[in-house]
């Protein structure tokens, strides 16, 4: 009889992020939710204009943070992978609006996803 793999424990920065991705989903619910009612509520304004570009964006958003979130709570590579790229994309964007505590944030974030214990949580060799 051979011995199954041992399971590597769920590192705590990683059910942050799902925790922070989960909230992310929430808002974005929240705020699809409050838009799609705007045009309802009457004299809306320009915040009724601004509704059918708003609320694509918070789909598409509520989409991903759902994704990344099941993606971190399921040990997929993939989304070691994605939460990587976003935050180099992050990264850079924060550098083109000198956004220093972006850059921060999402440096911690590459750091911490490359950790071996993160990696191998995920079971990924390099």
């Amino acid at each position: 009889m051979s011995a199954l793999p041992k399971k590597e424990p769920r590192p705590t920065g990683i059910t942050v992020f799902a925790i922070l991705y989960g909230i992310g989903l929430a808002g974005s619910i929240l705020l699809i939710f409050f838009f799609s009612a705007i045009p309802f509520l009457g004299n809306s304004g320009s915040l009724g204009m601004l509704t059918p570009f708003l609320v694509p964006i918070f789909i598409i958003t509520g989409i991903i943070n759902g994704v990344m979130m099941y993606a971190l709570l399921s040990r997929k590579s993939w989304g070691r992978t994605l939460i990587r790229a976003l935050a180099i994309i992050n990264i850079i964007l924060d550098l083109l609006h000198l956004n220093v505590i972006g850059i921060i944030i999402n440096a911690v974030i590459l750091w911490y996803m490359g950790q071996s214990h993160v990696k191998a949580y995920f079971n990924v060799d390099s």
